[in-house]
């Protein structure tokens, strides 16, 4: 069965907030793969800290800003918020942006297939790191954070039209790192497509990774030819 998105939830708080807030969307159901974007500001290199249980992608650290993305398969009880923060000792009201995108039907154990993440180069552009998929029928998310400290209204676009877009989000205030989420299906395993999105506002390199959901195994292999059995011919 092919791996599908089922809803997201946002947060982005006015100003800064030393935490956020996020619950999944309200179809989750129990076996699904929960994946959290967050950003913060980073004049300290501060790391996103996620609740118990969550695994982290990546969580790195740019000009300015801190990218951090998650996943956790969910279970009976993790329909409740959950609190996410950084790991500042002071100065800690920096958490911007956190989303949370819910799919279904990927591997029950090893959802992640492959990753790769790092601080672009180019201001307001998100250059995805290609990755080489291992499986087949994988879904690809990009995912990217940007520091842009005085403009508000950021609004990402994605550079493929191959791109879904799952995720535009910025907050309101008086400093902002506005963060995106694509989507694209890769049926065939093996090295994804040069992808890419810009932001309108802003004037530092985005942090960005690229991930790949893996599917639900599938038993392909026949079942092997019977041996040592005898014909009888039964007269009627």
């Amino acid at each position: 069965m092919a791996i599908a998105f089922i809803g997201k939830t946002e947060s982005a708080p006015t100003g800064t907030a030393a935490s956020i807030t996020i619950s999944p969307h309200t179809s989750w159901a129990i076996g699904d793969v929960a994946i959290v974007h967050a950003s913060t500001s980073s004049p300290n290199a501060d790391l996103i800290v996620p609740p118990s249980g969550w695994t982290a992608v990546w969580n790195i650290s740019g000009s300015g800003i801190i990218g951090g993305t998650f996943w956790k398969i969910l279970q009976s009880g993790d329909g409740v918020s959950t609190t996410w923060s950084n790991s500042a000792t002071t100065d800690v009201a920096r958490v911007r942006t956190i989303s949370m995108c819910i799919y279904r039907s990927a591997h029950p154990t090893a959802p992640i297939n492959v990753t790769s993440s790092g601080a672009g180069a180019t201001n307001n552009t998100a250059d995805f790191p290609q990755v080489v998929t291992t499986v087949t029928n994988c879904v690809v998310l990009y995912c990217a954070a940007e520091n842009n400290t005085t403009v508000s209204g950021g609004v990402w676009t994605p550079g493929q039209v191959e791109l879904t877009e799952r995720v535009d989000l910025n907050n309101t205030g008086t400093t902002f790192r506005p963060q995106c989420v694509y989507e694209e299906a890769q049926a065939t395993a093996g090295t994804t497509p040069v992808r890419s999105a810009t932001i309108n506002v802003g004037a530092a390199p985005p942090v960005r990774g690229t991930l790949a959901l893996a599917p639900e195994a599938t038993d392909v292999t026949p079942p092997a030819n019977p041996t040592g059995l005898t014909a009888t011919m039964i007269e009627q």
